[in-house]
Formats: structure tokens, sequence, C-alpha cells
């Protein structure tokens, strides 16, 4: 059981937490300090040791080996320890199971401010924001661009009828049917 240890390094900075909120947290767990581990039972417990309140959030691997991210939510308000689940290791190097459990990792103590209420807000604003086309990979311009195209072309579309139209008019001849270079 000789070195089986880990330490955690996050992504970025913690955020500021406020009373209701929600972010994602993102984390690499690194046996040794040093190599990125891949593990089963990763997360975040938040304790509140006032309120007696415990609240683990499990966080799922995303991208390279040993990164997590966790969605945190729902916290109240006031003083609460955090600690990282390192879960137990899935794999030793040889590729066999290894067996071996990470004790949770002592983040240490943070503050969650609270809620601010908003004037004029909604009593019961939607937990869902809308996307903006941005960020849903749609450009506004791109959308402009396509309308403006599609605009383009009927007006296109339109002049070459009247052309027709009009030349067929001047020279007094109609154009229906079978001439006798071919099908008009």
């Amino acid at each position: 059981m000789a070195g089986g240890w880990a330490t955690t390094e996050f992504d970025e900075p913690l955020p500021e937490f406020t009373a209701g909120g929600t972010w994602l947290i993102g984390f690499t767990i690194l046996q040794h300090g040093a190599h990125p581990a891949a593990v089963d039972g990763a997360g975040l417990r938040f304790t509140n040791k006032d309120a007696g309140e415990v609240m683990f959030f499990e966080a799922g691997p995303q991208g390279a080996e040993g990164h997590y991210v966790a969605s945190v939510a729902r916290l109240s308000a006031g003083t609460w320890s955090l600690e990282i689940a390192q879960g137990s290791l899935l794999q030793g190097r040889d590729g066999a199971p290894s067996g071996l459990h990470f004790a949770p990792y002592p983040i240490g103590t943070i503050t969650v401010a609270a809620a601010t209420p908003v004037v004029g807000a909604a009593s019961n604003p939607s937990p869902v924001e809308p996307i903006a086309a941005s960020e849903a990979g749609v450009s506004p311009f791109l959308i402009a661009a396509l309308v403006a195209a599609a605009l383009a072309s009927i007006g296109v579309g339109y002049g070459i009828i009247r052309h027709r139209d009009g030349a067929a008019a001047k020279d007094g001849v109609e154009y229906v049917g079978h001439t006798e270079e071919g099908a008009v």
C-alpha cells in the first residue's frame, strides 16, 4: 500500500460561490502528485458543520486520463469545508485492477455568499437560461448571410422572368409550346 496517495489540481481557481448558484468545476487527480490517475468515485464533498449538511457532487471523466468535471449546485449560504473524493484506482500500471483507495484530498474552507435578490425579478425564475445563437454554434452573421443569399436568389429569378416576359411582348412573339429550335 506504500505510495498509494494522490493530489488534486483544479483547472482554474475556484469561483466565488453564491447560494443557489451552479458551477462546473474541472480537476485532475494526480497519483504521487505527478501522474494522472483514472479513478472510480471521484467527486467534490462539501460539509457545512454549523448546519450539519453534507453535499456530494459526483464527477465524471472528461478529456485526458485523470481529468474530471463536477456540476455543483444548490449550496446554501455559510462556511463549508471542501475535499475531493479521489475514489479508487481503476487499474495499475500493468493494466491489472488495482484496488488502491486514495484518501480524500482536503482543499480547505470556502464561503458561500447569500444570494442577492434582483429587483423586479420573477418570483420563480427558470433554472435554464436560453442559449445564444453563438453558443449553439450558429453565428448570427451566418444567418444574415443565408437570408441575404435567399433574397438575392429570389430577386434574380424575378428579374429573369420579367426580362423574358418583356422580351416576348416587345417582339410580339408569344413563346408557348414548341418552336422549330425545340421546346420553350
